[in-house]
């Protein structure tokens, strides 16, 4: 009777309904769609004995009441917001660009929309980046062009907060989009970073409000853990759902910059968006490649639709490994893995102290700034080969140095944190270390006997996709 008493306040507004209340309630059984004959009435007997005056009196009584109810779902349409009713309210989900296209539109709202979207997904586990003025400001020599694709970078988080840090600050200031980066959070501890559960010393944590709100990027959280192999295979699965016919994928360890000790200058980006062109119309004419290593794999190109025919992961072989046997794989089934070059990216295994003064030129100074004796900026800050950017240059490559000469290993910046033991969804920072080298050791055990020989290079080592497993003999 809700709907009933809403009508019977809308009509009281005129008098001659005004005059004749309960009128609506009266004649409530005249909406029911179906009415069945009571007890006393013998189905279509009674309303044969009728008069037809009376008959026609109800009809246009009828008629009458359901044009009012029409004309009461208008106005209520036009005056009230269906947007501020809570059950009413759709989600801000845009259909149109769930399936991102893979070219930027020229409008400025939409090249600054992350490129998974702005709305949450996937119960919940997805984080875009909140707001318009991100920091730190990215020097003019470095923007990216107004007109260019989609690029979408993952960079997997498992531990160490401040290598990532350093990471997606070396991207942002060589140019890549901010709204394009997806930093995805695999370490592992449920809810507890988005909730702020987590102590700075944690290894596992890493501090969303920083990524999102400062420097426009995006978070994919992983449902649980998942070991190098599963990350491949997760990132493949996000591409092909948004319908990517390519993605790029970044290790954590590295620092990246541009070439800016070169003449003319172009920065890390833009080669990186000529790497893409020529690597679209090799696709397109034909050519079979699956992927394009910058330096290696510590940056890389992959073309879905090679990985589609490639297969999986191998996730039983989770860690050191794995890449042998996906790109043997890749390489039997005569695709393509190219070497590419953008910039400088180095391999490291520490950070550099206040990594926003060092990545970026300092904010251009207001005309009092300018004119004050205390001003400490010359226009070569914010020049292309900069007394900052040589300094950082010649750190990182210390940086690299130490790492490819430290008798511990390549890996040591996993293990810098050593707190937030008992802290929610965290595992034990010693133990995961212990398990995770385990892990690692049994993968390659596993490769051995997948593929008969230890040999990284199967394709070299003339294997083929029959030698997988051939030693297991069936079962009787």
């Amino acid at each position: 009777m809700g709907l009933l008493s809403a009508l019977s306040a809308f009509f009281s507004k005129f008098p001659n309904f005004a005059r004749r209340p309960g009128w609506i309630a009266a004649h409530a059984e005249s909406l029911r769609l179906h009415r069945f004959p009571t007890e006393d009435e013998d189905g279509d007997e009674e309303n044969l004995g009728r008069p037809s005056k009376l008959r026609f009196r109800l009809n246009f009584k009828m008629i009458f009441l359901f044009v009012g109810m029409i004309t009461a779902t208008i106005l209520l349409v036009k005056f009230v917001d269906p947007s501020h009713i809570k059950n009413l309210a759709h989600p801000q989900a845009s259909y149109s660009s769930s399936l991102v296209p893979m070219w930027a539109s020229s409008n400025t709202e939409s090249e600054t929309t992350p490129v998974l979207g702005q709305s949450s997904f996937d119960f919940a586990m997805y984080f875009p980046a909140e707001g318009n003025n991100f920091f730190p400001l990215v020097a003019s020599y470095n923007e990216p062009p107004r007109h260019r694709p989609k690029t979408p970078l993952f960079v997997p988080f498992t531990r160490n907060h401040n290598m990532m840090r350093q990471t997606i600050l070396g991207y942002i200031a060589s140019g890549w989009p901010r709204e394009d980066i997806i930093i995805i959070d695999n370490s592992g501890t449920a809810d507890a970073n988005n909730l702020k559960l987590l102590s700075p010393d944690n290894p596992f944590s890493l501090d969303y409000d920083l990524f999102r709100y400062r420097y426009g990027v995006s978070i994919l959280q992983t449902s649980v853990l998942l070991n190098f192999a599963q990350i491949q295979n997760f990132m493949l699965r996000v591409a092909m759902a948004r319908h990517w016919p390519y993605f790029f994928w970044s290790h954590m360890d590295v620092g990246i910059l541009s070439h800016e000790e070169e003449t003319p200058y172009t920065s890390f980006y833009t080669r990186v968006l000529n790497v893409l062109d020529e690597a679209e119309k090799g696709r397109i004419s034909g050519k079979k490649w699956a992927a394009k290593f910058f330096n290696f794999d510590y940056l890389t190109l992959i073309n879905v639709e090679a990985w589609r025919h490639v297969g999986q992961w191998d996730v039983f072989i989770p860690y050191y490994a794995t890449d042998c046997d996906a790109h043997g794989r890749v390489k039997m089934l005569g695709y393509a893995i190219d070497g590419v070059h953008a910039g400088h990216i180095w391999d490291v295994n520490n950070f550099v102290d206040d990594p926003e003064a060092r990545f970026f030129p300092p904010a251009s100074p207001s005309k009092s700034e300018k004119d004050s004796d205390s001003a400490n900026h010359t226009s070569e800050d914010n020049a292309p080969g900069s007394a900052r950017f040589q300094a950082l240059r010649e750190e990182l490559q210390k940086i690299q140095d130490a790492k490819m000469s430290d008798s511990k290993g390549r890996n040591t910046w996993q293990n810098m944190q050593k707190g937030g033991k008992g802290e929610p969804w965290t595992y034990d920072p010693k133990g995961f270390q212990v398990a995770w080298w385990e892990m690692a050791e049994d993968g390659r055990k596993l490769f051995r006997h997948k593929w008969g020989d230890g040999a990284c290079d199967l394709f070299e080592q003339k294997k083929t996709i029959e030698d997988m497993w051939k030693d297991i003999k069936d079962e009787e």
